[in-house]
């Protein structure tokens, strides 16, 4: 755990709360419970599954943030075989196409998210967030695509092409394996309908790093926050070919050209609705037109709290919940 204490020289308003002691819990349902037996005042990143249990517990409460982070699939632009089927951008809208956004938000995430079709909050892309219009749920053009670009239907229901099976690695592991579960699943079995195969990895850490740069993979499914006022934030870090991604893992989903020209316009626009709109032309470039990235859902960020905590509220940004008007009701 980590304690911090009021400054008595600060020279801003001062913070109504003496101390605030910060417990490092990753397990969540060690944090529901602990939020249940008042060890804690408040537990950040509630499960779904609790939301229910905790608002039925005398003396709690629960808070959620507008949506914030995004889960999304990232393809494998740059790979070798096995890994090399998704340099086919037909594969990649096919594969868009068969993910049923509606169907996961409710049975996965029991309406805690809303589909989304940007990897930031619409809401930071303001007046141009109409100019990406991402993926409507459609089967039966998925298969078409597939049957377009010569995969077969298999004895086994699987696609086949001179050959080779339709096969994909779906790793599953950023920020965590558990922040995921059960979705890689259910994007198996609903890409198992087109006639794709899906094959789970699990990996955190270090091993996601290592696999992410050697290309042991074909789709990555993460969540990532829009931890930053900017719009070009995250896309800019996961698929500019200047951006961490590039410079740590080498590319995996750089596509360079007109998205990394509107990229760069955006990051040095002095005016937030130009850079907003040169944000929604790239993205549009990164989704619409080449589904390198397939957002899937915006989530909220959701709180428990005892009903003596007062002042509170979550910002759909993870890291940033600062407030010095929180304070304990007695």
């Amino acid at each position: 755990y980590i304690t911090v204490v009021r400054n008595p020289d600060y020279w801003g308003e001062k913070a109504k709360l003496q101390r605030i002691t910060f417990k490092f819990m990753p397990d969540p349902e060690t944090r529901v419970l602990a939020l249940e037996a008042g060890d804690v005042d408040m537990i950040v990143r509630v499960p779904t599954e609790s939301v229910d249990e905790i608002k039925k517990t005398s003396g709690l409460k629960v808070l959620s943030s507008e949506v914030g982070s995004t889960t999304y699939l990232c393809s494998l632009l740059n790979g070798k075989p096995p890994y090399d089927l998704l340099a086919n951008r037909q594969i990649r809208y096919a594969i868009a196409l068969a993910i049923d956004r509606d169907s996961i938000v409710k049975n996965v995430w029991e309406g805690h998210a809303k589909v989304n079709q940007t990897v930031n909050p619409p809401a930071i892309l303001g007046e141009h967030k109409s100019l990406v219009t991402g993926f409507t749920y459609d089967r039966e053009r998925a298969k078409a695509l597939l049957e377009e670009a010569g995969w077969k239907v298999g004895t086994d229901g699987i696609r086949v092409n001179n050959g080779r099976r339709l096969s994909f690695t779906l790793v599953s592991g950023f920020p965590s394996t558990e922040v995921h579960r059960p979705l890689p699943e259910v994007i198996q079995a609903q890409l198992r309908q087109v006639g794709v195969e899906v094959k789970i990895t699990e990996a955190e850490g270090g091993l996601y790093s290592s696999m992410l740069k050697e290309g042991k993979g074909d789709l990555w499914l993460e969540r990532g926050p829009q931890n930053d006022a900017q719009p070009p934030f995250l896309a800019y870090l996961l698929c500019h070919s200047k951006g961490i991604y590039s410079k740590i893992y080498g590319g995996p989903f750089a596509i360079g050209g007109k998205f990394d020209k509107l990229m760069d316009n955006a990051m040095s626009a002095p005016d937030t609705n130009v850079c907003a709109r040169c944000t929604a032309e790239a993205l549009h470039e990164l989704i619409d037109e080449e589904a390198v990235v397939i957002p899937i859902a915006a989530h909220f960020e959701i709180w428990g709290v005892k009903e003596t905590v007062v002042g509170f509220v979550p910002h759909r940004s993870h890291v940033n919940q600062h407030r010095n008007k929180v304070y304990l009701k007695r």
